[in-house]
């Protein structure tokens, strides 16, 4: 398996389509994003392979108050067995032409905002009034502690709020590991998004066989929803049944 070092080239369709509102189509190429790794000197996380300055799952969302207000973010240092280092955001305030400094994600141990070894599956989304909310499937390689974790920025994507946890499975609860994590800012009501994840159950028996990755061999599985509030507290959940429940 080839094991390339990437770099984070914000074009596509997604970012072409935002561009094209902006500037000319002419002006709109692929511009060079990434940078060398805030994370290089950091050994959190093994054991495993690190590859220092890959790049992998870049999102971008546009600030709807302002669409020259980009923000992308990206796994940083990706590890061969799942995760990365951390997660990096960069904004850029004139639709993609010129991008700001690269920002370490408080979602991982290297970023320094947490104690959890590793990040993943980065996400962004942008409220009506300009507020950014940043989501993490953070997680230890050492045991079966995981989390999903979010931050705001208030500023465009310059600067990020402490995490808040929306939900965590840490040791010694060894059954449930939340994945495949998404956030959506409310596009009408500014200060609620919403965020969605799958939670995966181990099978009774050896909760550590092939740990992170047995959980896609036949458990059940549930898809959860939470409205978060500016601070990020969990109001409503909703599971796979379709039923939506009030939690406090």
């Amino acid at each position: 398996m080839r094991c390339d070092k990437h770099r984070v080239l914000l074009s596509g369709i997604p970012l072409a389509v935002v561009l094209a509102t902006i500037i000319p189509t002419s002006q709109a190429a692929p511009v060079l994003v990434s940078g060398p790794s805030p994370f290089a000197a950091c050994t959190i996380g093994g054991p495993g392979t690190n590859y220092v300055n890959a790049e992998v799952e870049p999102w971008i969302a546009t600030n709807p108050n302002n669409p020259s207000n980009l923000i992308g973010v990206w796994q940083q240092d990706r590890w061969n067995n799942g995760g990365a280092h951390g997660l990096v955001a960069r904004p850029s305030s004139d639709g993609g032409l010129t991008w700001g400094t690269p920002v370490a994600l408080p979602f991982s141990a290297c970023a320094g905002g947490t104690d959890y070894e590793r990040a993943s599956d980065p996400w962004v989304s942008i409220g009506p009034d300009g507020t950014a909310y940043a989501v993490s499937i953070s997680f230890n390689q050492s045991n079966n502690s995981n989390a999903v974790l979010a931050s705001v920025s208030k500023d465009g994507g310059l600067t990020w709020a402490k995490p808040s946890i929306i939900i965590a499975n840490n040791e010694p609860t060894l059954q449930f590991f939340n994945d495949k994590e998404s956030v959506t800012a409310n596009p009408t009501k500014a200060g609620v998004a919403y965020a969605v994840w799958d939670r995966l159950e181990l099978p009774n028996g050896n909760p550590y066989a092939n740990r992170h990755t047995a959980a896609f061999r036949g458990p059940s599985e549930r898809n959860a929803l939470r409205l978060l509030q500016p601070d990020f507290s969990a109001v409503l959940e909703s599971g796979r049944e379709g039923g939506v429940h009030q939690i406090n």
